[in-house]
């Protein structure tokens, strides 16, 4: 499934080009301000078309990859500084900062207090609407850092966990490999599904024959 091309016109992409060095959010604000608010105007889109055209944005401020906190940032008790309740800490991530999971994937700062989610959720709703009950939205690679809407498709939960039991029974690490393993684990479900529904069948005929006509 394709994503649709977002219309940038010339005077937003000469505005993203001049900010290209700011933070992706307050890129976002600067073209609200000017233009109006518009759907393809979020952090991802922006930090899309900054990334086709080489725009690096200066630090900020947001955690990367790589950086190790200070061995003094762990929790400490209360002291004559510490924040009362009502203050906003200086350090308060903004909406459209990211950050980095344990397990690799790139989350969203998407509303106050503190509501995060997957990028390619953020993504893949912005260009498709809400995604259906008792699916997930994956990468067709397989890589996480690969937050494309080319590279997004739905898949069911039991698709899921069936590609994953087949990853850890072939020990399959390799992102190149993950398009085969999806295509066999899709397979497998729905051999399942053909299954259960021949069974069902065969037991509704069965219960059928053995109940009794009535005089």
């Amino acid at each position: 499934m394709k994503g649709r091309a977002f219309p940038w016109t010339a005077e937003e992409i000469a505005m993203v080009k001049q900010n290209g060095s700011k933070n992706r959010a307050e890129i976002r604000s600067l073209l609200c301000k000017r233009f109006g608010a518009k759907t393809y105007y979020t952090v991802l889109s922006i930090s899309g078309l900054c990334k086709r055209n080489g725009w690096k944005a200066a630090d900020n401020g947001c955690f990367k990859p790589g950086n190790i906190p200070h061995p003094n940032a762990g929790a400490k008790g209360p002291t004559k500084t510490s924040f009362k309740p009502g203050n906003a800490a200086p350090n308060k991530r903004p909406i459209g900062s990211t950050r980095v999971t344990k397990g690799g994937f790139t989350e969203i700062k998407i509303a106050e207090p503190n509501i995060w989610d997957h990028a390619q959720r953020v993504l893949w709703r912005e260009h498709f609407g809400d995604i259906p009950d008792g699916y997930v939205v994956a990468f067709k690679d397989g890589d996480k850092r690969n937050i494309s809407i080319d590279n997004l498709e739905l898949l069911t939960r039991a698709q899921l966990i069936r590609e994953n039991k087949l990853k850890s029974e072939l020990s399959c690490t390799h992102h190149g490999i993950t398009p085969a393993i999806r295509a066999l684990a899709k397979l497998r479900c729905e051999m399942i599904k053909q299954q259960k529904s021949a069974h069902n069948h065969q037991t509704q005929a069965h219960d059928h024959q053995g109940t009794p006509s009535r005089p």
